[in-house]
């Protein structure tokens, strides 16, 4: 494991535990064996470190769901693919998930605006396939766009009670429920996905 590997997940458990406003750089440091000197040598400061995590689970997210996407044909299977994969990304990682989806809202503006943009561009990619479903037929006609800010608001939802639960019901679990929901709200038909 790199420094940078180690500095990353002491703040997702310093983060997740204590919060972004009673975190310290100083806890960060001690929890990943460092000096305090040598932890601003890679991160300037706490909002550096805390969007340096968020971007550090986009980029979980994206390697998982495009290999995801890669290994299935016809939209409504890469929608639920890439459901999963998210899902499994997120159970994989709780605490930079507790970090990234609950508190990536309260860090500040630029950290709201990573969330965001990691939301759109997810969204995106299922507007594209909500539109290819429509466009073979097998979707009614719908408005893309919200329809995909409304599937993956139900995945957000659900990755958020989980991470801000004392005992969550496992992810996996919940994925094949969350999935078979979706694609009913889209209009495919069972046995389409």
């Amino acid at each position: 494991m790199t420094t940078r590997e180690r500095i990353l997940a002491a703040a997702a458990a310093v983060f997740a535990a204590e919060g972004y406003s009673r975190a310290t750089m100083d806890g960060i440091a001690q929890r990943a064996g460092l000096s305090k000197g040598a932890l601003y040598f890679h991160f300037a400061s706490k909002e550096e470190l805390f969007l340096a995590l968020m971007d550090h689970m986009a980029e979980l997210l994206w390697a998982s769901v495009g290999e995801a996407l890669g290994s299935v044909r016809g939209a409504s299977a890469r929608i639920a693919a890439a459901l999963r994969a998210a899902l499994e990304v997120f159970e994989r990682h709780p605490e930079l998930t507790r970090v990234t989806v609950v508190q990536g809202a309260t860090a500040g503006e630029t950290a709201l605006a990573r969330q965001q943009a990691l939301r759109d561009s997810f969204e995106d990619v299922i507007a594209r396939y909500v539109e290819e479903l429509v466009a073979d037929g097998d979707a009614p006609p719908q408005d893309p766009r919200l329809t995909a800010l409304a599937l993956f608001g139900t995945v957000w939802a659900a990755v958020t009670e989980w991470a801000t639960r004392p005992a969550p019901r496992p992810l996996a679990v919940m994925a094949d429920g969350i999935i078979a929901y979706n694609l009913r709200g889209i209009g495919v038909r069972a046995g389409d996905g």
